[in-house]
């Protein structure tokens, strides 16, 4: 059961680090290509409100 838990652990520490990288080199791309500053701006927002919940998804997992 053990066993399982810890299979368990390590496939949504995985997927949580994946959706990180994916944050991360979705606001790099927005933050190059992007010349709508507003948008831009809303979207650096967003992107990090998203990396924080991700950071911290991926700071429980790694904790229990």
């Amino acid at each position: 059961m053990n066993s399982y838990t810890n299979k368990q652990k390590i496939v949504s520490l995985i997927i949580a680090s994946f959706i990180f990288f994916i944050f991360v080199l979705t606001g790099i791309y927005n933050f190059t290509k992007s010349n709508f500053f507003y948008v831009n701006l809303a979207g650096l927002t967003l992107n990090s409100f998203m990396l924080f919940v991700a950071a911290k998804a991926l700071m429980k997992q790694i904790k229990d």
